[in-house]
């Protein structure tokens, strides 16, 4: 017999259920009515099967399954459900579901259905468990087996590793010196060659078996061309020392060095080599042999050669001041390079592309003189000088010949740029008569000099620009029609131009060492010391102090100052311009702000004007009225530190953030909520925009906001509908479907029986069915006005006196003159909770809405004197479908009171009655009179 266990919320499928699978005798079948029922049978009891509903209230089947799998549990799972959606089949299937079985349809196939699946479900259970233990045997067999085998292999391991190991040492020295990097070879004492590894090989071309036993100082013809001792002999023999023709040997200990270069050996040219040599010894310590290694040093000692012309370079270029001084000094760094003998420095004329060649060295007066001036065809290289090599042929440089190079006997050239902060300065341009190719070496020694040399170049040039630029900003300094001067960081006069002396009837000679104070009105100079600290401080960029004539004519002025460098000391730049015209033209605009201000603070939009930092500069009367501040208040203030987003820390960082983004250029937009003078919460559509002058300087920021508290209420209203949709279709699927399959049982029962008996508690159980279906349908009416009308302010204590309270109960209100802002059908909560009261509460005898306010919330509550609400159901209570009857009442008064963002809650304790505090949140309460607030008891 198949023993399972049954879980649905639904008791009269329950038991249809178990009398159908049980009819048989082939199952055994116990029910329980939700998640946590089911396991705690579990523990008490082992099942083959579990049967489960999807749907159900604090966990769904989904849950239940998932938990059943994550405790490692693979007991056979059935989904048995109204459900149809295709997501439900697929979680139910990733999370381990043997069957997904839809309720609804013929009760006879779907109950058949339901009894085959579960057969299948636990013999195919039956089955896996029947492999795994085979399986497990098997297993045992096989480690048994392995461990004999393992055994075996290790001892033959054994030996086999002692044979290697005598092998290894016999062959161990022959393959270190095959596999050294470096050219390595040996002798015996009797100067046979033992040892010629693979590096020897590729140095000398000639194959280890060719030379192996060889002596009579075949080495030496191979690497030498020549029989003769070389460094290795010498430690065999000191005594041949005098026959050794290489250069004086280094010692260090058992082991001797020598350096060579040669100017060509085997095809190459200016090869350094570095010798080593060393005695071999056997086991006993007597010397059987020699070993010598070669090593190429040429690079090594090239990078040596270039570091030293490179600090001779250094050294010159840092006492030259001249241009002409530097080129020769790059030309004859560039000549004591080994590869080349020739070439030359070109320096770059402007941004126009042209080379002139300035110095040149190696090639003939003809060849100078058709190569002196080149023009680049593509300028831009000039200002966009990249890392690639230069090519000084046809495909760069218009007109060029290449003729020219063969006719000089030129066959290989580099040339490098001069290059400074990315704009090309000239060239340098080595090349050789006699060799097919440069190597890239002397290529990269090109390079260094000439990256070397284009700091000093610019240096120079620069200096030299700047001596012409000096001269010719006097000039035009004179010219300027406004008032120029500088004065040092005190104030005294250091220059003025010509200007300056022609308008205020000052010689130069007067002004010169007097303070800049001299310039202006008496009853201005004590303004001068504040402008200078303005000035260093960094805060002040203009002022319109007047100047004042030599003979006493006050004239209109504008000063824009700046700090700089004049003789190697800080100095102040001033540049001054008569502003009477100005002045006119500015009263002018004056009027025209006037009136402009005057449609600005007319506008039902939110507005004023900040600095670049932020501070409050305008407000229109809308912005201020809608937190009831007058301008001069916040006037001066931070944005965010003004009235509008007082207490608000979170919002006052978002502000700020928005001005830091706005000033730097930034257009920023974003919804906010403030709350107006009444408390209410407003929704804004906020922006802050930079305002730019004709120069595109930045000088103001404005803020602009428009009020959308009225479209996001909309929008919630909205999505509170689609809510009701999903909740609507869940009903629909599930609940009405879970009564109908009942429906369609009975009927079947009814056909069944004969007795009239029978046939009436059938009949009775389906009017009971009906009734609960047309329970949910008039819910789904009900729920379906939920959200449809706009919220609005309540009378809560006109609302609870009229509740149709039996005559029976003591009804007391002791709630002030207070309206909420909630969706129509609040009143319909309160019916709800009366409706509890008298269904659950049993024995209720007196119930009493009362009311408590403080500075953050308001709360209403609702108190009889039933049987209370355990600890445990205080939360499930507000569930949809939990309870005796249609479980849908505090569900609806839960989803009535969200709309509003009101929340609902049950704080009693079980025996002393339910207490159900209704929270309303900051702006969601005002009183019908002011005085009434000291009417209302705090509980």
């Amino acid at each position: 017999m198949i023993t399972a266990l049954y879980v649905d919320d639904e008791q009269n499928l329950l038991k249809l259920t178990k009398i159908y699978l049980e009819k048989g005798g082939e199952f055994r079948i116990d029910t329980a009515q939700s998640v946590d029922e089911a396991f705690l049978m579990m523990d008490k009891k082992s099942y083959d099967a579990v049967i489960s509903d999807y749907q159900m209230p604090v966990k769904d089947g989904i849950e239940f399954l998932s938990i059943i799998r994550s405790a490692g549990n693979t007991i056979p799972f059935i989904l048995f459900t109204g459900k149809g959606r295709e997501d439900v089949v697929i979680q139910a299937i990733n999370n381990g579901a043997d069957f997904y079985i839809q309720k609804g349809g013929d009760p006879m196939a779907l109950f058949a259905e339901l009894s085959h699946k579960l057969k299948i479900a636990v013999d195919r259970k039956k089955n896996a468990d029947e492999i795994i233990r085979k399986n497990e045997e098997l297993s045992k067999i096989n480690r048994r087996l392995e461990l004999t085998e393992e055994e075996l292999r290790e001892n033959l391991a054994e030996i086999n590793r002692k044979r290697g190991e005598l092998a290894e040492s016999a062959n161990q020295l022959q393959q270190i010196i095959t596999f050294l990097p470096d050219p390595t070879f040996a002798i015996d004492t009797g100067g046979q060659v033992i040892a010629w590894n693979r590096a020897m090989e590729k140095l000398s071309g000639v194959k280890a078996d060719e030379i192996m036993g060889k002596g009579d100082y075949e080495y030496s013809c191979q690497l030498y061309g020549i029989k003769r001792p070389i460094l290795i002999d010498l430690v065999l023999n000191p005594g041949l020392e005098k026959e050794y023709s290489f250069p004086p040997v280094i010692s260090d200990g058992n082991q001797i060095f020598s350096e060579r270069s040669f100017s060509c050996i085997r095809g190459e040219k200016g090869v350094t080599r570095w010798f080593t040599a060393s005695p071999l010894f056997d086991i006993d310590g007597k010397i059987t042999g020699a070993i010598e290694s070669l090593r190429e040093v040429t690079s090594i000692k090239r990078a040596e050669r270039l570091l030293m012309v490179q600090r001779n370079l250094g050294v010159t270029l840092g006492k030259t001041s001249t241009l002409r001084g530097a080129i020769n000094a790059v030309l004859e760094s560039a000549a004591s390079l080994e590869e080349a003998d020739s070439c030359g420095v070109y320096i770059a004329h402007g941004d126009s592309g042209l080379m002139r060649l300035e110095a040149s060295a190696g090639v003939s007066n003809e060849y100078i003189k058709n190569v002196s001036v080149l023009k680049l065809k593509n300028s831009d290289l000039i200002s966009k000088a990249g890392s690639e090599e230069f090519f000084i042929d046809e495909t760069n440089l218009k007109g060029f010949n290449p003729e020219w190079m063969k006719k000089e006997g030129i066959t290989c050239y580099h040339g490098a740029k001069l290059i400074y902060e990315n704009k090309i300065l000239g060239f340098l341009v080595c090349s050789s008569h006699t060799l097919k190719e440069m190597s890239p070496e002397m290529k990269a020694s090109v390079e260094a000099l000439a990256t070397q040399a284009s700091g000093a170049i610019f240096r120079i040039k620069m200096s030299e620009e700047q001596r012409k630029t000096r001269k010719n900003l006097e000039s035009f300094f004179d010219e300027i029609e406004d008032y120029l001067y500088v004065t040092d960081s005190s104030g005294i006069i250091l220059m003025t131009n010509s200007s300056l002396q022609k308008y205020t009837g000052y010689e130069e000679e007067e002004l010169i060492g007097q303070h800049i104070a001299i310039l202006h009105p008496p009853d201005y100079r004590d303004e001068i010391g504040v402008v200078l600290n303005g000035i260093f401080e960094g805060n002040l960029e203009s002022n319109f102090i007047p100047i004042m004539t030599k003979t006493g004519e006050i004239v209109p002025a504008e000063t824009k100052v700046t700090r700089g460098i004049w003789g190697g000391k800080t100095a102040v730049f001033g540049v001054t311009r008569n502003i009477s015209e100005l002045k006119k033209a500015h009263d002018r605009i004056l009027e025209s702000e006037r009136r402009m201000r005057a449609v600005f603070d007319q506008s039902f939009q939110l507005a004023g004007i900040l600095d670049k930092k932020g501070r409050v500069l305008y407000a229109n009367r809308t912005a201020l009225k809608l937190i009831d501040v007058d301008f001069g208040d916040i006037k001066g203030k931070y944005l965010w530190e003004s009235g509008w987003w007082k207490d608000l820390p979170d919002m006052q960082n978002k502000i700020r953030d928005a001005v830091g983004m706005s000033s730097g250029g930034v257009t920023v937009k974003s919804e906010i909520t403030i709350p107006d003078r009444d408390g209410f919460i407003r929704h804004l559509d906020f922006s802050l925009r930079p305002v730019r002058d004709e120069k595109g300087e930045i000088i103001y920021l404005v803020p602009e906001a428009i009020d959308i508290t009225r479209r996001k209420k909309a929008e919630a209203a909205l999505i509170q509908a689609n809510h009701k949709l999903l909740l609507l279709n869940s009903i629909t699927r599930h609940d009405i479907l879970n009564r109908i399959t009942p429906v369609l049982a009975y009927l079947e029962m009814a056909k069944m029986e004969g007795r009239p008996p029978k046939m009436l508690e059938v009949v009775e159980k389906l009017k009971s069915q009906v009734l609960d279906i047309e329970k949910l349908i008039k819910f789904t009416g009900l729920y379906d006005e939920l959200g449809v009308a706009e919220p609005s302010w309540q009378d809560i204590r006109k609302m609870t006196g009229s509740l149709h309270v039996p005559r029976d109960i003591t009804f007391k209100i002791n709630i002030p003159g207070i309206e909420v802002y909630a969706d129509p059908m609040l009143e319909k909560v309160f019916s709800n909770l009366l409706d509890n009261s008298l269904m659950h509460g049993k024995e209720v005898s007196e119930i009493s809405v009362s009311c408590s306010r403080s500075s953050e919330v308001t709360s209403i509550f609702w108190k009889d004197n039933g049987r209370g609400v355990p600890e445990d159901k205080k939360e499930t209570i507000f569930l949809r479908g939990y309870g005796d009857n249609s479980g849908l009442g505090l569900f609806l008064s839960r989803e009535i009171l969200s709309i509003t963002d009101i929340r609902i809650l049950e704080c009693g304790k079980e025996g002393e009655g339910a207490v159900f505090e209704i929270i309303i949140p900051p702006g969601g309460c005002r009183s019908l009179k002011n005085n009434e607030k000291d009417l209302i008891e705090n509980i």
